[in-house]
């Protein structure tokens, strides 16, 4: 350790200071033509820093509980192969040719149709469940299948310290976005979360924006409506006390947000389903697949919800224009997604055009928010560990976990009124069980879907006896 540089590593650590001097200017130089000067330095630049440190830190996995789950996974799953192949004659679950035979001769092919082709995705065999016996055990080996394949579940990517330590990518994704590969940390399935566990003498917790991309498009847009409802706590089930006013009792008319979610949940997606349906450009057949209805029904549901936001419906359409005659869409902050060619624009690029400034300033709100409590942290010798679209899973040690909590939710929703005063944000905390990575604190997901899973194959090894006898 006491040994000098050599003069050619001296010499090559000096060369690369000098080339960065160099370059330097003219990126800056770059940077402002493209009007990106004040986004890199007020964002990305000090984004470097923290994505770095969030590399860094990783997250510990509990390997012994997560080989138990390979183990288990796998027993399960080469039972359900056996039994669908014996029964069934389908031997590859997730072949599409086998599985469209089989359903074919049972008459239920027309079934799984989707926009004119034939899915056996996941939400179609959810849907038609109950119209054979073989669709629940499908559902269960594709999900044991897409569970082992998880690159997380993998012992490569484990470092001698117990901790995995993902390539979080900084622009991710084309709205400036993060993302993460080897392992895909960010998008890990709640099933697999709580193999996620603290270090010894720290615990986990969460910290997530409540419907904020809602919000972030209403105030880019200049949307009063959807802004009051925004700001009433409840986006979705205030959307709904309103659209189905005349169909609700009248003491449900003003209840509030929470108190509506329990009562009229399925009111509440409808209106979830068309809010988002309405800022990603949904069409009404996929508004219809979502919803379970026809098309024409959807298109007359989206045409009423749309007539609640003229504010935003003409905010898209200018979007939409004006970025593409100028050629690009861009954020808050000046980030901008240009358009490769000129000329009258695709569907596609009008998606985009208007989900641009709003999910690019969603991603602008999160990174800001993220190097505050970066720096943050470091007082309480806390650190993020995973960022997840608009969440925080943070790593503290014992007896900090409610003050570090309470100190995110205020640099978050700080964060966002700083960019949209207009806003009154509000985010769910997630500290009850920081014994784990979880939904809601139940970490006991993983666990209860085993042991469903166990359950599956025992009544199919009792079925097989009474058949038998």
């Amino acid at each position: 350790e006491n040994e000098q540089f050599s003069q050619e590593q001296i010499y090559y650590s000096a060369e690369d200071a000098i080339v960065a001097a160099l370059l330097y200017p003219l990126q800056v130089q770059k940077a402002v033509q493209y009007g990106l000067l004040h986004h890199c330095e007020t964002v990305e630049m000090k984004w470097v820093t923290t994505n770095a440190r969030i590399e860094w830190a990783g997250v510990r996995v509990d390997t012994r509980k997560r080989d138990r789950t390979i183990s288990r996974i796998g027993i399960h799953l080469e039972k359900l192969k056996e039994h669908i192949s014996s029964e069934y004659g389908i031997q590859k679950v997730q072949s599409h040719k086998q599985l469209k035979k089989f359903f074919s001769s049972c008459g239920l092919l027309n079934k799984f149709a989707q926009e004119g082709k034939v899915s056996f995705c996941k939400e179609n065999l959810e849907k038609n469940a109950g119209l054979h016996s073989a669709i629940a055990l499908l559902l269960a080996a594709k999900k044991a299948s897409t569970l082992l394949s998880n690159k997380f579940l993998s012992p490569d990517f484990i470092g001698v310290d117990g901790r995995i330590r993902a390539e979080h990518r900084q622009l991710g994704a084309d709205t400036g976005r993060q993302s993460s590969r080897w392992p895909n940390v960010s998008g890990l399935s709640r099933i697999l979360r709580p193999l996620v566990i603290p270090e010894e003498g720290y615990e986990i917790g969460e910290v997530d924006w409540s419907q904020v991309e809602v919000g972030v498009a209403a105030a880019v847009y200049g949307d009063d409506e959807m802004i009051r409802m925004f700001n009433s706590g409840d986006v979705y089930s205030a959307m709904a006390q309103h659209f189905f006013r005349d169909k609700l009792p009248a003491e449900d008319v003003d209840i509030t947000g929470h108190a509506f979610k329990r009562k009229h949940k399925a009111l509440r997606n409808q209106m979830k389903s068309c809010t988002l349906g309405l800022l990603y450009g949904i069409t009404p057949v996929g508004l219809s697949l979502q919803l379970e209805t026809t098309k024409a029904k959807a298109a007359t549901l989206q045409n009423l919800f749309m007539a609640m936001f003229p504010q935003l419906q003409e905010g898209l359409t200018r979007a939409s224009v004006c970025g593409a005659i100028r050629g690009f869409a861009y954020t808050i902050s000046g980030l901008k997604r240009f358009r490769a060619k000129n000329g009258e624009a695709t569907h596609w690029e009008k998606n985009w055009l208007t989900n641009h400034p709003v999910q690019g300033s969603a991603a602008v709100v999160f990174k800001t928010a993220g190097n505050r409590l970066d720096k943050l942290y470091q007082q309480y010798n806390a650190r993020i560990i995973i960022p997840v679209h608009d969440a925080f899973i943070f790593e503290t040690p014992l007896n900090t976990l409610e003050t570090v909590a309470e100190k995110t939710s205020r640099v978050m929703c700080d964060t966002l009124q700083e960019y949209f005063p207009v806003l009154r944000p509000q985010v769910e905390v997630n500290i009850s069980n920081p014994s784990c990575w979880n939904k809601d604190g139940d970490g006991e997901e993983l666990d209860r879907w085993i042991r469903s899973l166990n359950e599956l194959i025992e009544n199919l090894g009792c079925a097989l006896k009474t058949k038998l006898q």
